[in-house]
């Protein structure tokens, strides 16, 4: 992974993050954290995040991601589920509607993610 400080403003593009819908499939037990960890260690190539619950843990996804898994069917879909990203740099969180800065990465399938404090550090 590149360096913040490897990256000009210039090269970024503004990027006003809109949510997207998510994939949950609901653990419906009190297993340990590094029992589900194995579970979810089975879904490749995907962001993924994971959540404890009264009844156990509920795993999420992006939506658009969900057609490359065999366990598609064991999820189900939640309208804007997915309401954040982290930057790509720091880890801070942004939400719905909040502005950010995009570049693609080295293998052209996917982007790094610039909050506003890293892009601020970023020199012209």
């Amino acid at each position: 992974m590149k360096k913040l400080s490897q990256f000009r403003k210039q090269d970024l593009e503004p990027y006003t993050f809109p949510g997207t819908d998510a994939a949950v499939m609901h653990v419906r037990e009190k297993i340990p954290e590094r029992e589900l960890r194995k579970i979810c260690g089975k879904f490749k190539n995907t962001q993924l995040r994971y959540y404890s619950t009264e009844e156990g843990w509920d795993v999420k996804i992006p939506w658009w991601n969900i057609a490359g898994l065999d366990a598609a069917g064991q999820f189900e879909r939640v309208k804007r589920g997915w309401d954040h990203e982290h930057c790509s740099f720091c880890n801070e969180s942004v939400g719905i509607g909040e502005n950010c800065f995009l570049h693609e990465n080295e293998d052209k399938n996917g982007n790094y993610l610039f909050c506003q404090k890293c892009y601020a550090k970023i020199k012209k």
